[in-house]
């Protein structure tokens, strides 16, 4: 278990016999249909997803069916994999638990050869991850009024990024001075100053651990090239400059690595083979790996009457929690403080290619606003914007998605679209998903005229849900839950003008400490 999150399940008997469950969604992540669709040519059965006891009585026959089709398609989806992974890079792919570690494995094996990367000390990597960000998404116009906009998405966003220089070792702190010229291999812990900048540039993250691009005279820790980036197009200054991390021997690590995959991927897709699923998976997986922590927990059940265990357990150095669980106790213990540790966890990696990754799409966005044109969304590795873009079918190309005759974007990883053929595309995060697909565009307009309302503090919904899983009561439910829709103005503020929400402006922070 790592943050939470099953990956395996080991079973003994009394005879020592093992059985191991393990999530193949951790592996494939990708729907059983399209993984069938890929791999078998086969899909799944057609049913309805809500049930009730008169209903699994009356069709039991069927749902027995629709299950055993889905085992018999998983089986074979993974025979499959196994086997192309065996005669791709003569590995057995089910050592592995994800496709992260398989990407690791494979680029370990073939690509690292004579790269040395350092593992950093603890203390180093405690600073080097407050510097480590997600992607950026942000709204920033809600709607679009009788024009076109066009939705364009980067090909392979990261693994483009991953072709850049990466340091591959670490020299120690340093105490430089804000006239110095700024190292792209270091990394900072600084004061910027951003004004008139209508999508700033620098990273900042709050207490609530939310990323966000403010304006304004704050303290951040940010990579020398974001930062470098900031300063040489005047899209900040700098105020002062606290401690930095000096790193070195920057060496493009990965990109033998990402080019003999996206040239593979590329091949397999012109002829339709399902290996262009394992080489997509090699390409997006492999650079987060290196921002593993340093931490997997593992759980044991124990018999309520074996007191004496479990005492073992709650008095050991290992121990986190326990949980009645039934009959059983479910106690979770460290393996990290066994002396269990990540290897070649190099946070510094992968908080640059994500650095990397945001200046291009910065870049991006910068490029529409000085044509004149405007930005109304980004996500990670998409824009929509209202102008033509260039486009590239090459890796980190631009590419277009879709064009909207009418949009509405409520909050980040939350709109809805209409394109030019009349089809409706919607996208939610979480348990709103189904209040979206029942409601359709409509919803989103609707909530956008609430949202012109300024006295207007949210949206009540109960939405059902018709399969909730509880581990610790071993059940299977449907229930109501409550969602509350709030505009959460954390990351940027809305405009408003004539009682009509128009524009919005980044979110201003003056504190330097």
């Amino acid at each position: 278990m790592r943050g939470g999150k099953i990956y395996k399940i080991d079973i003994y008997d009394s005879y020592n016999t093992h059985l191991s469950l393990r999530d193949s969604l951790n592996l494939l992540p990708m729907s059983l249909n399209d993984l069938g669709k890929s791999f078998i040519n086969r899909s799944k059965l057609d049913i309805n997803p809500i049930f009730t006891l008169e209903r699994i009585s009356k069709e039991k026959y069927f749902i027995i069916k629709y299950l055993t089709n889905d085992i018999e398609m998983l089986r074979d989806i993974i025979i499959s994999f196994e086997n192309m992974v065996n005669e791709s890079y003569n590995m057995i792919c089910h050592n592995n638990l994800t496709s992260t570690s398989l990407s690791y494995k494979i680029f370990k094996k073939y690509y690292l050869k004579t790269h040395k990367i350092e593992v950093p000390k603890t203390y180093y990597d405690k600073f080097i991850r407050r510097a480590y960000y997600g992607g950026r998404c942000e709204v920033y116009k809600p709607t679009n009024d009788s024009n076109k906009i066009f939705h364009y998405d980067f090909n392979s966003h990261y693994p483009s990024s991953m072709l850049n220089k990466i340091p591959t070792k670490i020299s120690g702190w340093k105490s430089p001075q804000i006239w110095e010229p700024i190292d792209p291999y270091t990394i900072y812990d600084v004061v910027v100053n951003i004004e008139k900048q209508y999508i700033p540039s620098i990273p900042f993250r709050d207490k609530d651990n939310t990323l966000k691009f403010p304006s304004g005279t704050f303290r951040t820790n940010v990579t020398g090239v974001e930062l470098k980036y900031s300063i040489d197009n005047k899209y900040a200054n700098i105020v002062k400059i606290y401690k930095s991390l000096k790193l070195k021997d920057p060496q493009p690590i990965f990109r033998e690595y990402v080019l003999d995959m996206f040239s593979k991927r590329q091949e397999a897709k012109m002829q339709n083979r399902p290996s262009e699923i394992l080489y997509k998976l090699n390409m997006n997986s492999l650079y987060g790996r290196f921002a593993m922590k340093n931490e997997s927990t593992e759980n044991i059940f124990v018999n309520k009457s074996d007191i004496e265990s479990l005492n073992k357990y709650i008095e050991s150095e290992e121990f986190r929690n326990f949980w009645e669980f039934g009959e059983k106790y479910l106690v979770e213990v460290s393996k990290t403080a066994k002396g269990v540790r990540i290897p070649e966890s190099a946070s510094y990696v992968s908080t640059y290619v994500t650095s990397y990754a945001r200046i291009v799409l910065h870049e991006a966005m910068m490029g529409v606003l000085d044509r004149g044109g405007n930005v109304y969304y980004c996500d990670t590795d998409s824009i929509v914007t209202n102008l033509r873009m260039e486009e590239s079918n090459t890796l980190g190309g631009l590419k277009l998605e879709d064009t909207y005759s009418k949009a509405y974007f409520i909050a980040p990883k939350l709109y809805g679209c209409l394109n030019i053929k009349s089809l409706v595309k919607l996208r939610g995060k979480g348990i709103i998903n189904t209040l979206i697909k029942s409601r359709g565009l409509s919803w989103f307009e609707e909530e956008y005229n609430k949202i012109n309302d300024t006295t207007h503090e949210g949206s009540f919904y109960k939405i059902y849900r018709s399969f909730v899983r509880s581990l610790r009561d071993l059940r299977i439910y449907s229930r109501y839950k409550p969602y509350t829709l709030t505009f959460n103005e954390n990351k940027r503020i809305r405009i408003v003008a004539n009682k009509k929400w128009v524009d919005t402006k980044p979110i201003n922070i003056n504190n330097n400490e």
